[in-house]
């Protein structure tokens, strides 16, 4: 799909940048100290254990202090010199991985040129991720990019099928204004109107279009689970009814005022 490989390739370049940031800027110091404290805070390594110190003697007021002293000093030289090894050369590994990411994202959706492929794409990009993860543990920029890559794959078809569904809703009413009538099949709307016959990124086939019981016009995306449930727009089976198009079983286009006549 061509939007998501444009994505893909703004987000590689932002990630480039984000991790020349992190490494040049003083401003982004607080942010790799936030990250040391919240993950490392239960590994700091102490300097000083009194675990074996006999109990009248950890309630002696200058050993306490001493203690607590001692345990603030090393976690401070610690993160000093974490955030100092990340900037120098932890950061250029998780960029280089970063990057590879982008790479097999891409080629996943070289290899799956097909619309309708982006689920079984995007569930074998998290499955490497994931296996790719386990050998760079601590990863935490890189790790941020998987959910971003991971949700582009959901995201953009999305956004796609619902620029689809808008377009040829558009054009759908220009016919009617302009014949009196809705069209009897999409193809009527080409070339007039559209270019070609509008393509249900969900599917790979063209959107779904008909008239209901009532005679409305029916135009209707089949949705992720890639089943077509005839333009059924309640939710799947389990989850709460949204007004949101894209919560459907099928994506139906909202058409309360387009009538067959």
């Amino acid at each position: 799909m061509k939007p998501m490989k444009k994505v893909l390739q703004v987000e590689r370049a932002i990630a480039i940048r984000a991790f020349d940031q992190l490494r040049q800027s003083k401003e982004c110091t607080p942010y790799l100290i936030s990250y040391y404290n919240n993950i490392f805070e239960q590994q700091t390594v102490k300097i000083f254990n009194f675990s074996l110190l006999p109990n009248p003697f950890e309630k002696i007021p200058i050993l306490s202090s001493f203690k607590e002293w001692s345990r603030k000093t090393t976690e401070k030289v610690a993160c000093f010199f974490w955030v100092r090894y990340w900037r120098l050369y932890r950061s250029y590994r998780e960029e280089i991985f970063t990057l590879e990411m982008f790479n097999y994202a891409t080629q996943l959706l070289q290899n799956n040129d097909n619309d309708a492929l982006f689920h079984s794409a995007e569930i074998e990009f998290m499955k490497w991720s994931e296996k790719q993860l386990t050998h760079f543990a601590g990863a935490f920029v890189s790790s941020m990019w998987t959910g971003s890559i991971a949700n582009s794959f959901n995201r953009i078809p999305k956004a796609e099928t619902l620029r689809q569904l808008a377009i040829t809703a558009i054009a759908i009413r220009r016919y009617e204004i302009q014949h009196n009538q809705l069209p009897s099949k999409l193809e009527q709307l080409v070339p007039d109107y559209l270019s070609t016959v509008p393509i249900d990124p969900m599917s790979g086939q063209p959107l779904r279009y008909g008239f209901g019981y009532s005679g409305q016009m029916l135009l209707y995306s089949i949705g992720c689970d890639g089943v077509d449930d005839h333009g059924d727009p309640s939710p799947p089976r389990g989850q709460t009814f949204s007004k949101n198009i894209v919560s459907g079983k099928d994506w139906v286009w909202p058409t309360p005022v387009f009538k067959r006549r």
